[in-house]
Formats: C-alpha cells, structure tokens, sequence
C-alpha cells in the first residue's frame, strides 16, 4: 500500500541536482566572510548555468524548483534567507547565507 509523504520526507529530500549545490558551494568559497555572504539570484543562476548539463535553460531551473536549494544548505547547518522585491519595489533578488548559532 502507498503512503503519503510526510512533510519531513519532502522537506529533507528535495530534488535539487549535484551542479546546483556545486554552484552555490562555489558562490560560498569565494564569498563567505566574517560569519555571512549576500549573492544576488542571477549570480546564482549564472553560475549555475556554467555547471550544468548542455541545454538546462534559466527558465528549467526556477520551473523545476532547483533554486529551491534552502533546505539543503540549512540541513547542512546554515541559515539562508531569501530576499525579493514585493509589488511596488525594485531590487535583485538574494540569498543570503549565515552561520546557524551552534549551542551546546
């Protein structure tokens, strides 16, 4: 018998592909300092773009959900918050990427 998915199974298991988080891992080892680091969205998606398979187009990544990669980097102990102009304002999109506070 099938079951449903439980929102932990989904949240803990997105599908983002291995040249995402590759990309995003390098806008990290360039970028990250002093504890924080801010990309906009089309620096992610250029690089992105450069790591992916011939013929993934921008449009495929945000229609497939691959820039949904959150999760992932805060599985991994990071806390990302995203940031995106509402109706009546005009900026880039970012992410922005910090170190979760680890307390023992």
């Amino acid at each position: 018998m099938i079951k449903p998915l439980t929102p932990n199974e989904v949240d803990d298991n997105p599908d983002v592909p291995e040249y995402v988080i590759e990309a995003v891992n390098n806008l990290l080892r360039q970028q990250f300092r002093k504890g924080s680091c801010t990309f906009k969205q089309k620096e992610v998606v250029n690089e992105i773009i450069k790591l992916a398979p011939e013929g993934v187009t921008k449009d495929e990544l945000f229609d497939k959900g691959y820039m949904d990669f959150e999760i992932v980097f805060e599985n991994a102990g990071w806390k990302v918050s995203y940031d995106k102009p509402a109706y009546n304002e005009t900026y880039e999109p970012t992410f922005t990427f910090e170190r979760k506070d680890i307390k023992s």
